[in-house]
């Protein structure tokens, strides 16, 4: 029987006459006839090309969910071989009541005492490369698991305890839930982002100037999301350019709690052609 195995392999092509996998080409050792059964993990074009290898009267198994969830179309025409498709969901096992599970753990336990059942080959990256190790992870050429080494193994069968270890960070903003922060121009582009970004770091409280106040749709779809999660939003339609409208602003502010913060985002374009600039302007 001949098999296959498609398991991340980054040099599968979409044509079957540029399939090459890592141990040769599927072409030269099959006489043309493909393979009886395929082990697929891989998705979109690579599983495309996956099927083509499949022979007559072959089976495919597919473990990956990627194209499952997304129902990707695939191709009724592979059935004219007489093949058998076959979608694997390996964390069905897990599901309460299922009896075969035992029977894959004992499985697995007599293949890991007799050797056949290996651990994934590793790539080991220091702590000090997590941004080498995502690099290298974007790539998608890699085969196996990416691991950070946080700290040295410990040797001996026997359980030391963890020593203390100090590693730099940078510090997360944090917002008080107790405090007001107001962005002037909360209602732009920039401004709804910001709004977002204070909220995940745990304001409660938002005061959004705009003097023509809410306009489009997606203005009050944002902060009607924000007002479901138990923020309080106030919009503010006050003229901040000027002194009474900026006292207005911050009394306002004030009644929803102590200002922790002012993000100034308002501005006024005046857009002319070059020619007629001024420097006044």
């Amino acid at each position: 029987m001949r098999f296959m195995v498609c398991w991340c392999s980054s040099e599968i092509e979409t044509g079957w006459k540029q399939i090459e996998l890592r141990q040769g080409g599927v072409q030269p050792q099959t006489g043309l006839g493909g393979v009886d059964v395929v082990l697929n993990s891989l998705a979109e074009e690579k599983l495309q090309a996956s099927i083509r290898c499949v022979a007559r009267h072959g089976r495919f198994l597919e473990i990956g969910k990627y194209d499952l969830s997304n129902d990707s179309p695939l191709g009724m025409a592979l059935f004219l071989k007489n093949v058998a498709f076959h979608g694997i969901l390996l964390d069905a096992l897990f599901e309460e009541g299922n009896k075969e599970w035992e029977e894959v753990s004992q499985l697995l336990e007599e293949g890991i005492l007799g050797g056949v059942v290996k651990p994934l080959k590793t790539t080991v990256f220091q702590r000090d490369e997590v941004e080498q190790a995502f690099r290298y992870m974007a790539q998608g050429k890699h085969i196996g698991k990416i691991v950070l080494e946080i700290r040295s193994e410990e040797k001996g069968s026997a359980v030391q305890p963890a020593s203390c270890l100090v590693l730099p960070a940078i510090c997360r903003t944090y917002c008080l839930p107790s405090h007001s922060y107001i962005i002037t121009g909360g209602l732009g582009g920039f401004g709804l982002e910001l709004a977002q970004w204070l909220i995940e770091r745990g304001a409660c409280k938002l005061v959004l100037t705009s003097r023509s106040g809410i306009r489009t749709g997606y203005q009050a779809k944002r902060v009607h999301e924000w007002q479901k999660l138990g923020v309080n939003v106030l919009v503010c339609t006050s003229d901040i350019s000027t002194l009474k409208g900026t006292e207005k602003l911050i009394s306002e502010s004030c009644a929803l709690g102590p200002v922790g913060g002012v993000f100034h985002l308002a501005m006024v374009t005046h857009a002319s052609p070059l020619s007629s600039c001024e420097q006044s302007l």
